[in-house]
């Protein structure tokens, strides 16, 4: 995103992410109105296609015909409510651990997906936050044995035991 604002400052077009384009003009309206509306919707029309092709083929379906405007809109919006799951998902008492973490890192691949990547020690600090009081202790071997503090990590894995979590371990 912030790539996408230096390159469009540079080409003085970075208000199109910022300004929806005015819907409709009336008859009488100044030729300076009618032209500024104009370049609006031209310069709109080529950052979408920028944008667009920076996106992956299931975002980019998601966005076709969108003007830039509203594509920025709707992923900040899609990125707010990614993250609010996220933070606020947390793990019910006697789930399965093994869902739990899978669940979490979906959240963590679509907003990477969304370009707006967590670090692994953080998403893994966050996941980490979840779950019960009754994994204190797991928590807190986890944390002091900071070797592959990755929710890539085989530490994980070792975790799971088959599914479920010794939360005593």
């Amino acid at each position: 995103m912030i790539q996408l604002r230096i390159g469009l400052k540079l080409e003085k077009k970075d208000y199109v992410l910022d300004e929806p384009i005015l819907k409709e003009l009336p008859a009488n309206a100044p030729k300076a109105s009618k032209y500024a509306r104009e370049k609006h919707v031209n310069d709109s029309t080529e950052v979408a296609c920028i944008m667009l092709a920076t996106m992956t083929p299931e975002i980019q379906k998601t966005f076709d015909f969108h003007e830039a405007f509203e594509m920025i809109e709707q992923l900040r919006q899609e990125r707010f409510e990614t993250l609010r799951a996220f933070i606020g998902c947390k793990m019910d008492e006697g789930s399965s651990m093994s869902a739990h973490v899978l669940k979490m890192k979906t959240y963590v691949e679509q907003l990477a997906r969304l370009r707006f990547p967590f670090g692994d020690e953080l998403a893994t600090d966050v996941i980490l936050a979840s779950f019960p009081k009754s994994f204190n202790q797991f928590v807190m071997n986890f944390t002091m044995n900071d070797q592959e503090r990755s929710i890539k990590g085989s530490k994980w894995r070792e975790a799971w035991r088959g599914g479920k979590a010794n939360p005593q371990a």
